[in-house]
């Protein structure tokens, strides 16, 4: 990415260079300087109080504290997609030059090239990291969900936005996708009704264009992830099981209670909204804190809660919030998907497969597909029909354990202070979808045949299907609770097998 030339000098009293030099080495909001930053981004370095950064980190925790206040600085000018304005406060140097006595002599020309030279030194600092921000689509774009749209188109004709919503549903339906949309409709400023009544925002607004960059100061999403870039380094090493009450302090509390960046909010209907996705993974104390916001909203803040959990929420949050419920996509629409985004897929075995598991969710078969869940399928399919014909399969639960084990070791590896039960479970309910996927079709099959023996042991297999997942879920061994399960639904089959 290019980056901006930035000149001037920092003004920091000491207890922001206090702040600015601590453990966490993030600049405070608060700091004043004075700087001229270029309209457009341009090749070359960043300069600053007489220091040229490349690329400086998110948490310079490794620098000196002046210097981390100069990367900070340089930071907001290389993820800024805007010019941050001068202060209008004096700089010191001017300053000193206006109240000082006497000149002072002037400095030798070797001298001074020598101190420039210094201060012309070029400090290659690390890749910025952090929570990629997904790019917003238009509400028009929602494939299947045309009353969760209708909800939302009619708060915005109506110009009576409620400060807080909630986003329900079924996994992987688009939930997350329809309150980024709306959150992108809310914060800008060209948002207006076409001919057809349709309130949307200019495509090609300067709005959009800082959202689609993942810079707009006033989208704020929280996710559990956040903890790793928590300024308290407890809260970083935390494991990524629950958005915790600190991420919510940090995330959404203290920046709720600031002021909106009105040179990018002005004119719109709201200045800021906060997305808490899997909002179900709020624990009891984080949820008593956005509590008390929701009594109490700041003025032009909206705040979208995104769940396919609704019920692990408290009565009180819920009764707050206006709800936005979604469903399944129905056929039609997951067809219109699928050619959008199944282009590099062909037609096959493979992608009916993950159209069937998916079962009317987009985000069910983009999970399947990075986590190669159709091997795992055809792997374990043929076991399992040896199961529903009475015998039992001694290799089945081996070969499930080991995709679970290494579904949860890839995952802990590639995903920083990730939650290795977290993601057992993860793999658990994977594989059971699965074996739940093969019993469903069996007893369709069953069914379409008019009343037979066949449906009893199809339905006690379900069952037990279930239960081996709650035994899971409590922490029994998967290779028991597997071998319970596949041990018992043979067993249930089994009659069959003898007629």
């Amino acid at each position: 990415m290019g980056t901006r030339r930035v000149t001037g000098v920092l003004w920091v009293s000491r207890a922001e260079r206090r702040l600015a030099s601590d453990d966490r080495g993030v600049l405070s909001a608060d700091v004043h300087f004075d700087a001229a930053i270029a309209e457009k981004n341009v090749p070359g370095q960043v300069r600053t109080a007489g220091l040229r950064f490349r690329k400086p980190p998110l948490y310079p925790t490794e620098l000196p504290g002046h210097v981390q206040i100069v990367a900070a600085l340089t930071q907001i000018a290389l993820l800024s997609q805007h010019p941050i304005p001068s202060s209008g406060v004096p700089s010191p140097v001017a300053k000193r030059e206006s109240t000082s006595s006497p000149k002072s002599p002037a400095k030798s020309p070797a001298k001074t090239a020598s101190k420039k030279a210094a201060a012309e030194k070029v400090i290659t600092l690390p890749e910025p990291t952090g929570i990629p921000t997904p790019v917003p689509i238009s509400m028009r774009d929602v494939l299947g969900q045309e009353r969760a749209v209708e909800t939302l188109q009619a708060a915005l004709r109506s110009d009576r936005i409620h400060h807080a919503w909630i986003f329900s549903g079924p996994l992987g339906v688009g939930k997350f996708t329809l309150a980024l949309s709306f959150a992108a409709t809310l914060l800008d400023p060209t948002s207006s009704g076409g001919l057809d009544g349709f309130v949307e925002p200019e495509e090609e607004s300067r709005t959009q264009k800082l959202l689609k960059s993942g810079t707009h100061p006033d989208l704020q999403i929280i996710v559990k992830e956040l903890s790793r870039f928590s300024a308290d380094s407890e809260v970083r090493k935390l494991k990524q099981t629950n958005i915790s009450v600190d991420v919510i302090d940090e995330f959404f509390i203290g920046p709720a209670t600031k002021s909106a960046n009105y040179a990018t909010s002005a004119g719109s209907r709201m200045h800021r909204v906060f997305i808490i996705d899997e909002a179900e993974l709020l624990n009891p104390y984080a949820q008593n804190k956005i509590l008390k916001t929701l009594e109490e909203p700041p003025a032009g803040t909206v705040l979208m809660l995104v769940t396919s959990q609704p019920e692990r929420l408290l009565p009180t949050i819920l009764s707050r919030c206006q709800p936005v419920r979604l469903g399944l996509l129905p056929t039609e629409a997951m067809k219109t998907w699928a050619k959008r985004n199944l282009a590099d897929l062909a037609a096959g075995p493979e992608r009916e497969w993950l159209l069937e598991f998916a079962e009317g969710s987009p985000g069910i078969v983009a999970a399947a597909r990075e986590a190669n869940l159709y091997a795992w399928h055809q792997s374990l399919a043929p076991l399992f029909a040896q199961i529903t014909k009475g015998k039992y399969t001694p290799e089945f639960s081996p070969a499930a354990v080991q995709l679970l084990d290494s579904y949860s070791t890839t995952w802990v590896e590639q995903h920083e202070n990730a939650s290795k039960e977290a993601a057992n479970r993860a793999a658990g309910k994977w594989l059971f979808r699965i074996i739940s996927g093969i019993l469903r079709k069996q007893l369709r099959a069953a069914a379409g045949k008019g009343p037979n023996e066949a449906l009893e042991p199809a339905l006690r297999a379900i069952q037990l299907v279930s239960e081996a997942e709650s035994q899971m879920g409590a922490n029994v061994a998967p290779m028991f609770a597997l071998e319970s399960m596949g041990a018992e639904i043979a067993a249930a089959f089994a009659p069959l097998a003898r007629v």
